[in-house]
């Protein structure tokens, strides 16, 4: 059985992390940005993938307003 070549990427599109093997990485690159992170655990099983969570992007960068109504 042949040994398979981790890699850690970052999806460029969804920026989620998650571990894929370096032949498929190489097979197709455009899709992804290659980590400098482990790929595996210490006993060489793939990471579980980390997927990006904007931190509540409906209100990012707003600032409440009284209420003008009420005034």
């Amino acid at each position: 059985m042949p040994l398979v070549e981790y890699v850690r990427v970052k999806d460029r599109e969804t920026r989620h992390e998650f571990t894929i093997s370096r032949s498929s990485y190489e097979a197709d690159k455009a899709p992804y940005e290659l980590l400098e992170k482990d790929a595996t655990s210490s006993d060489g099983a793939p990471l579980p993938a980390k997927p990006h969570i904007l931190s509540n992007p409906n209100t990012a960068g707003q600032k409440a307003e009284p209420d003008k109504e009420n005034s």
